[in-house]
């Protein structure tokens, strides 16, 4: 069941990620939303490409990085012309870095947590606590995220990627939250 879980997560991820590329001015958040998309492939496939822990950092980094440019870039400006650049197409949903970079950390965590079972499951204290915090979450960030649809302004095909990434965010991270528990 954990494997059609995870394989189930890849879908979403991709579907996200596309959305993410699609998006004018996302770069970062694309870049993030890929490599997301690959450790959560790697992870789904067995590939073993990069072992989890490597994952869990790339995905740490890379969370941290695009908050940081994020806040960096705002504090250069005022709040009106922040507004005004959302307005013109930089982003349909307000706070779309910071719900990509929080998704990040939620997945770092869960891809942790996943290598860090033991091999009789998660008895360990340790592994225990971090596989259920990230589940738990995993699961607060999904409906946060889902929330979120609401703040999507206008009707037209900005709108529609913003709404259709942020739904396959949630859904990607929910189906990763569940995996962790069966």
């Amino acid at each position: 069941m954990t494997e059609l879980l995870h394989t189930a997560a890849v879908l979403p991820a991709a579907v996200g990620a596309c959305c993410a590329a699609g998006r004018r001015r996302a770069g970062a958040e694309a870049v993030v939303a890929m490599l997301m998309l690959l450790a959560m492939a790697d992870l789904a496939l067995g590939t073993g490409a990069l072992p989890s822990v490597l994952w869990s950092a790339l995905l740490l980094v890379a969370g941290l990085a695009i908050a940081v440019a994020e806040r960096m870039r705002a504090a250069g400006r005022a709040d009106g012309a922040r507004i005004a650049s959302a307005r013109r197409g930089g982003h349909a949903v307000p706070g779309m870095t910071a719900i990509a970079a929080v998704g990040a950390l939620v997945m770092a965590g869960q891809m942790l947590a996943m290598g860090a079972e033991p091999a009789g499951g998660p008895h360990h204290h340790s592994a225990g606590l971090l596989l259920w915090s990230t589940t738990g979450g995993g699961l607060l960030y999904a409906a946060v995220t889902l929330g979120r649809l609401r703040a999507v302004r206008g009707v037209g095909g900005l709108a529609v990627v913003a709404r259709l990434e942020l739904a396959a965010m949630a859904a990607s991270v929910a189906l990763m939250s569940l995996s962790s528990l069966s």
